[in-house]
């Protein structure tokens, strides 16, 4: 099956707000954030994500991200959230959701989830903005040892991917109840 790139950024390249490959049986991931990918090039990660999809079924895909800075080392990671990227990443997100008819969304963003403050609140405003699309959710292999969703470079290529109960993992495991 032939695809199409999908790959969207701002004017300056220092954030992503979008990556994948448009196809007919296509999966959403959630990662924490971009670093050098780009439709052209697929970094470990990306090639990672590609070959769990393809074992699951999927011929394509499409990477979101919980905060959309392109950083290729964690503290280089803004300190204070940019408001103006997390406001156009949820647009973007919104967007592509529909505009693909989403059903599955793999989380994958590991424990970095917990590197910034802010992090945990996009997360949940990602979810938010997602909770009336019903989608289902999906993580590879065992969650971290901090009970994290484990990031795709870290996870074997016949990975299978299963079900995962959001609500119980932000209301026991990040101590949310609002999103129940």
């Amino acid at each position: 099956m032939e695809t199409l790139p999908i790959y969207s950024h701002n004017a300056t390249n220092t954030a992503r707000y979008l990556l994948g490959e448009e196809s007919e049986t296509m999966i959403a991931i959630l990662g924490i954030n971009p670093s050098t990918a780009c439709s052209e090039h697929l970094d470990r990660t990306m090639l990672s994500v590609k070959r769990i999809a393809n074992y699951n079924g999927y011929d394509g895909f499409l990477m979101l991200n919980v905060y959309p800075q392109r950083a290729t080392d964690p503290a280089r990671i803004h300190k204070r959230i940019n408001n103006q990227l997390h406001k156009e990443n949820l647009a973007q997100i919104a967007s592509a959701i529909q505009r693909y008819n989403f059903d599955t969304l793999w989380l994958a963003y590991g424990d970095l989830i917990g590197h910034r403050k802010y992090f945990i609140p996009c997360l949940v405003d990602i979810f938010e903005l997602l909770k009336p699309n019903d989608l289902n959710y999906r993580i590879a292999g065992k969650l971290t040892a901090k009970g994290n969703p484990r990031h795709p470079l870290y996870q074997a290529a016949k990975s299978k991917l299963q079900d995962f109960d959001i609500k119980m993992y932000l209301e026991e495991h990040l101590n949310l109840t609002k999103y129940a």
